[in-house]
């Protein structure tokens, strides 16, 4: 229950002050802008904490009433938040649920380990460890690519780099690089 924040341009580690919740089952943890996402699905909630002096200020509710994420396990943000739960994506604009992207289902059904999006980027990513793929797919919804390779099985986390093609995946004891051409 600490965090630690790392400077690139002073070279330090610095613990930051932040107020977990009582009882939190943190899935995920996501910086955007001035904020620090966590996903907490066992509180079916995404917590949202400012950049305050020495860490982070009071968390607020993120997502609004009415949607059940109990069965998420990552989520990426880029101007929009998607949650990914084992077998869907399910997007969010403000804390609420867009309706207006519907992610498309390929033949092949999803299972979800890990979700990547980032700022400026034209994709979400999706890794499936169980069927050896990375899918990609546009803001809108639909499966631009799919990336099958068995290495990909074990795969326990994974990055873009959207500009060069490249997609860099990490095992318990090694890192993955494969190009997206």
């Amino acid at each position: 229950k600490k965090m630690i924040s790392f400077t690139p341009n002073n070279k330090k580690f610095q613990e930051n002050n932040i107020a977990f919740p009582e009882n939190a089952k943190i899935a995920d943890m996501k910086a955007y802008l001035t904020y620090i996402y966590l996903l907490d699905p066992t509180a079916n909630q995404i917590y949202r904490y400012p950049r305050a002096e020495g860490g982070f200020g009071e968390k607020q509710d993120w997502l609004k009433a009415g949607t059940d994420i109990k069965n998420s396990v990552a989520f990426g943000i880029n101007e929009d938040l998607f949650i990914a739960a084992k077998t869907q994506i399910i997007p969010f604009l403000k804390g609420n649920k867009d309706d207006k992207i519907n992610f498309e289902n390929p033949n092949i059904p999803l299972a979800i380990e890990k979700i990547f999006a980032a700022p400026g980027f034209e994709n979400i990513y999706v890794l499936d460890n169980k069927n050896h793929r990375v899918a990609v797919y546009s803001k809108d919804g639909k499966i631009t690519a799919q990336y099958w390779n068995k290495s990909i099985a074990g795969i326990k986390d994974f990055t873009v780099d959207e500009k060069n093609k490249v997609i860099y995946l990490q095992k318990k004891d090694s890192l993955l690089k494969f190009s997206m051409e």
